[in-house]
């Protein structure tokens, strides 16, 4: 109860800060020298949709990397998945894309689905293990070392998480449930060793790349050219994102505003420049997750009782264990 409080007056104070960013910062002016900016360098939208694509690319490589060699799917199939999710998160009030996910594995790629579902878990995890990680490599340098303690603090968390994790996967074979015990096995096995480092390299290659978007919008919007290093775009990107399960609306609207434009001021951008970066780079991904969701949808359509199946397993145990 206390943890569901918490949250909820984070999500206020997202909300009431970009309520604040947009009476003192928008200026619809701004915006559309943005927009006229961006648009006149073409080369930057296309890398910033080739650099994003990829990323999602990365990670349906990790994803089936994780999975059982007799288990594995093709690659296009687990894409197809995470776009759906991507495109459920940003026109859905709540963070329900992995529900998507795990029906495609599940349903399309015909893996059980407990380890359909443990996948995905173990996929989301080392996603918000590596935004942690980059949020907390930056702030030293654009926050001074002072305000740096919290994100080192989250580093510690998730290093100490992560040691916890290895200890129980050791120590599953004692578990007195079978599944949770095959489970286990399946995670220690995909974590360890060259395998496991593999999909570590995979997963912080793809926010890498998933930074290409804000430094491609900073690259055209910022007064200075320059103003925003390659490394700072990726600490912006992974100290907003890395709140992600906190924002509410679709694709955390408002929350990502406030965040990514807090990052960016930090990182040197003036208040109105990160304000509209941080506009323009979360429109741009709405843009993309809709247009690749569309796509999805031609490639790989899902009918609604299909949709209504994976929602109602969601809230049900039993017919997830194998």
């Amino acid at each position: 109860m206390k943890i569901r409080i918490l949250l909820r007056i984070f999500q206020a104070a997202g909300i009431a800060a970009f309520a604040w960013l947009l009476w003192a910062h928008l200026d619809p002016m701004l915006l559309t020298d943005a927009w006229r900016a961006l648009s006149a360098r073409p080369e930057l939208p296309l890398a910033m949709t080739a650099a994003y694509a990829a990323a999602f690319g990365l990670r349906a490589v990790a994803w089936r990397l994780y999975l059982p060699k007799t288990m594995r799917p093709r690659v296009s199939l687990l894409y197809h998945g995470l776009i759906y999710s991507l495109l459920l998160n940003h026109v859905l009030p709540v963070k329900a894309g992995d529900v998507a996910r795990v029906g495609v594995l599940w349903r399309r790629g015909g893996v059980p689905g407990a380890l359909a579902l443990q996948s995905v878990a173990a996929m989301r995890a080392l996603d918000l293990a590596a935004l942690a990680l980059f949020a907390a490599a930056g702030a030293p340098l654009l926050l001074g070392a002072g305000a740096a303690t919290p994100a080192y603090v989250t580093a510690a968390a998730v290093l100490a998480v992560a040691a916890a994790g290895a200890l129980a996967l050791r120590r599953a074979h004692k578990l007195p449930w079978p599944a949770a015990r095959r489970q286990a096995g399946y995670a220690r096995e995909a974590l360890r060793g060259s395998r496991g480092a593999a999909i570590a390299a995979l997963v912080l290659a793809s926010w890498a790349l998933e930074a290409a978007v804000v430094w491609g919008v900073a690259s055209a919007v910022a007064a200075v050219p320059g103003a925003l290093a390659p490394f700072e775009a990726l600490w912006a990107n992974a100290f907003t994102i890395a709140g992600g399960p906190a924002y509410v609306g679709p694709g955390g609207i408002g929350g990502y505003e406030s965040a990514m434009s807090y990052a960016l001021s930090r990182a040197g951008l003036s208040a109105s420049d990160a304000f509209a970066v941080a506009l323009l780079s979360h429109g741009y991904k709405f843009a993309f997750s809709y247009a690749a969701g569309l796509l999805t949808m031609l490639l790989l359509p899902v009918p609604l009782p299909e949709w209504r199946e994976w929602f109602a397993r969601r809230k049900e145990t039993d017919p997830w264990i194998e």
